[in-house]
């Protein structure tokens, strides 16, 4: 997901921020759906993650996985670069 990550060009290099998105991922490894949970306060880097997310290339559950779906929530974060 990290090389699919875009920073939104508006973002500013000395501001923090997270999102959560609550993801569940059918047994083949593709993304049904995805939820903001928790918002960072910049619509434009929610949306960042979410189409990191999307983009992504995930691997299948595992053959023994006993359910059909993993539902998890993913924090995404961006750390301000520290000023000198």
């Amino acid at each position: 997901m990290y090389q699919r990550w875009m920073r939104p060009s508006s973002l500013a290099e000395d501001r923090s921020l997270q999102v959560t998105l609550r993801l569940v991922i059918e047994h083949e490894g593709t993304v049904k759906s995805i939820r903001v949970l928790k918002r960072s306060g910049d619509g434009r880097f929610d949306a960042a993650a979410q189409a990191a997310v999307r983009g992504a290339s995930l691997l299948p559950l595992p053959e023994d996985y006993p359910a059909q779906r993993l539902r998890l929530e993913l924090p995404f974060s961006y750390v301000a670069r520290q000023k000198k």
